[in-house]
């Protein structure tokens, strides 16, 4: 930037867009060459956030943010910097490929993830929803070492298992956002989700997700075989 009076403010995601040295940012430039992602409508440099029914997939902060929870868990989510992180140079390589392979994964159990119109009826490309997958994705592929079981867990929060329908109030309606009122075409009001981005939306739908996929009941399992090697019985 320049630190005379011509500076201008620009927006996060323009400023990430043109940002080469952050390694977490330029793995988000990496995914946004992802097939899914192009399919899904690419990515929008200059907006913060989009609109439900934008044409374009994510934002690239969005994405960035999606990236961060991926490589670094839900410290990854907080704005400050992160000590010590996973994504160094020497560990892009792996981390780019699991990154990538949880990306179709996700779209094999998100089938309308690319689908325009349609998918704004939709809640997962919303900000808590694309947040706290990177999160759920750093989990599964840290914590789960069996890729059939990790499988298994992703499409426990796909479609077929969980409606991620707006509409879904009786699942989404403490976790997300908060719950309005909207009147459709035909003058019937019904009750949608309308998605919050602060910390409460954020841990609220990771601890939800956790919970559906099974991944709670998986590190509870691991908890308590790890306290029974440190504690033998004693005969």
């Amino acid at each position: 930037h320049d630190k005379n009076y011509l500076r201008t403010v620009v927006k996060v995601t323009k400023a990430l867009a043109v940002d080469s040295r952050d390694l977490h940012n330029l793995l988000a430039k990496d995914l946004r060459e992802h097939r899914v992602i192009k399919n899904a409508g690419g990515v929008n440099e200059v907006k913060d956030a989009l609109a439900a029914g934008a044409k374009e997939f994510a934002t690239h902060s969005a994405l960035f943010r999606f990236t961060r929870g991926f490589c670094e868990g839900r410290r990854g989510l907080d704005k400050n910097p992160i000590r010590n992180p996973n994504l160094t140079k020497e560990t892009h390589a792996d981390l780019k490929k699991w990154l990538f392979e949880y990306i179709t994964e996700l779209n094999r159990v998100l089938p309308n993830w690319t689908v325009v119109p349609g998918r704004e009826v939709y809640l997962f490309r919303s900000s808590p929803a694309l947040q706290a997958l990177g999160v759920i994705g750093y989990d599964l592929y840290t914590k789960v070492e069996d890729s059939t079981e990790r499988r298994a867990m992703i499409a426990r929060i796909g479609e077929a298992k969980l409606d991620w329908r707006r509409t879904n109030v009786r699942d989404w309606g403490t976790v997300i956002g908060s719950v309005v009122e909207k009147e459709e075409e035909n003058k019937r009001v019904v009750q949608v989700i309308s998605p919050r981005s602060n910390r409460q939306a954020f841990d609220g739908t990771i601890r939800f997700l956790r919970d559906r996929c099974g991944l709670t009941d998986h590190l509870k399992k691991i908890g308590e075989e790890a306290a029974s090697v440190a504690s033998p019985m004693v005969q």
